[in-house]
């Protein structure tokens, strides 16, 4: 699932500093995926120290109660997200939803991986999640979108979610109450996303400049690579 945790970071000088340092990656312009951009570890002061910080391991952390202390829990990626805006105000496409855990054994909470997602500057209705993604929910169950539950590896060039992303934009997008199915809430420079990573979930664009950076962890023995695994409960959907 999904918190909000408010004012995790309250220094307005360090918003600042890290506001601008952060930027700098993002106006690098690097896709999505490039290790320059996922991990600015090596070249960028602000995500440094940010991975290091010990606070922020220790609410990923928190977020797991079979974690004993935040040294259990491994880091694993930080990648920024910076958009100077667009006219055209909130944004809404199927290749934005995603889950930010690629190991199909994440939904049985056998283990976890866990986003930090701070708000390095304000945004409205930053991030949109699913809600129910991460768990088996009837009206998911008996709608053809079932195998979201199913994380499974496809053959390239598929990806493992890529289907659970064209159902969920569906759902979201016909259902009548879209508040029914989709949840979100404005964040503030400092604020933090506490979420799993088998929660379904995009970014939004806007026309103001939003710039957040994704703190992932991932807790002991959470990689898990059987290919027909699915969470208790669960009916197996064969891909359409």
């Amino acid at each position: 699932g999904v918190v909000v945790l408010r004012s995790v970071v309250t220094n307005r000088p360090l918003l600042e500093l890290l506001e601008r340092e952060i930027w700098k990656v993002a106006d690098a312009n690097l896709p999505v995926g490039d290790p320059r951009r996922q991990n600015a570890v090596s070249w960028n002061a602000a995500v440094r120290a940010l991975v290091h910080d010990d606070l922020l391991a220790s609410i990923a952390s928190s977020a797991v109660p079979e974690i004993p202390d935040p040294g259990s829990l491994g880091y694993e990626e930080a990648p920024v997200w910076g958009f100077r805006g667009t006219p055209d105000g909130l944004a809404h496409e199927a290749a934005g939803y995603h889950f930010d855990d690629h190991h199909p054994c994440s939904n049985g909470h056998k283990g976890l991986q866990v986003t930090l997602w701070l708000a390095v500057t304000d945004g409205a209705y930053p991030l949109e999640f699913v809600r129910g993604s991460h768990k088996v929910r009837q009206d998911v169950m008996s709608s053809r979108c079932g195998h979201w539950l199913v994380h499974r590896r496809t053959e390239p060039p598929f990806s493992n979610a890529w289907f659970e992303k064209e159902c969920a934009v569906g759902l979201v997008q016909n259902a009548t109450d879209r508040s029914h199915l989709a949840w979100s809430t404005d964040m503030r420079a400092g604020d933090v996303f506490v979420f799993t990573g088998d929660l379904l979930h995009m970014g939004i664009q806007q026309p103001s400049p939003r710039l957040a950076i994704s703190l992932r962890y991932r807790t002991p023995g959470s990689a898990c690579t059987d290919p027909f695994w699915v969470p208790a409960g669960a009916v197996p959907t064969e891909f359409e």
